[in-house]
């Protein structure tokens, strides 16, 4: 099943722009291209976006 950006809003709250969003879809997607199943393309993707959001410290 290819994701797309709206899937992200079901998954997690972290994906709360468009481009989050994106990026989650492309994540899952890559993931199950890979042979991931799809509750670990979800995981994988909310990691992803989850660390994307994580203020870097100076």
């Amino acid at each position: 099943m290819p994701w797309k950006a709206s899937d992200a809003k079901k998954h997690t709250k972290k994906a709360d722009t468009p481009k989050k969003q994106k990026q989650w879809a492309d994540v899952a997607d890559s993931a199950l291209s890979r042979g991931a199943s799809e509750g670990s393309a979800i995981r994988q993707a909310n990691a992803v976006v989850a660390k994307s959001t994580t203020k870097k410290k100076s």
